[in-house]
């Protein structure tokens, strides 16, 4: 094998350079996309950003209400909701996690998202804060983190089976039989 000519080294080392400066590039845009994050995240409140996801998700799962909801000492807790009449005494409210009335724990148990046609007569729907009996149909479906679960997501709609009829939604599971 021969030395490679001036030409060569020069080309090679023409190339390299383009290579170094690509990645350092690269590099630059990586650290500015990570500071912009940075700044995101220091300064977006929660609120705001349940505020986007809830606008975003309503436009393509219509519903009447909606809450997030987090597991805190054996609990769930809602930290984000909208259209409920008293946001106040939604925000913070809490669900014993070994409460078998709540529908929720079907999702907890199997991590996989559960539908209702019609909660109208479920007891755990019956109270003010869930809406006084307007609550018919109602989607529950779980946050998880990797394989851990850490809340749930729930729709409601003041309809009967929408969720059901109305949306082609083929991922959820529908349940039929309760707890």
């Amino acid at each position: 094998m021969s030395e490679p000519t001036n030409i060569e080294l020069v080309l090679r080392l023409s190339e390299a350079n383009q290579r170094i400066a690509q990645l350092e590039n690269a590099r630059l845009r990586a650290e500015t996309l990570f500071e912009v994050t940075q700044v995101i995240a220091k300064t977006l409140r929660l609120e705001d950003t349940f505020d986007v996801v809830f606008q975003q998700l309503q436009k393509i799962v219509p519903y009447d209400s909606a809450s997030v909801q987090v597991i805190q000492d054996d609990q769930f807790v809602i930290v984000g909701a909208r259209g409920f009449d008293d946001m106040q005494n939604i925000l913070g409210l809490r669900f014993d996690l070994v409460d078998a009335s709540n529908p929720s724990i079907q999702v907890l148990d199997s991590k996989r998202p559960y539908v209702l046609g019609d909660v109208s007569h479920h007891p755990h729907f019956a109270s003010h804060v869930h809406g006084g009996g307007r609550i018919r149909g109602w989607i529950c479906a779980p946050l998880l983190f990797g394989n851990r679960f850490i809340g749930v997501t729930t729709l409601d709609r003041f309809e009967f089976h929408f969720f059901e009829a109305e949306m082609q939604i083929p991922r959820l599971q529908r349940f039929t039989k309760r707890r």
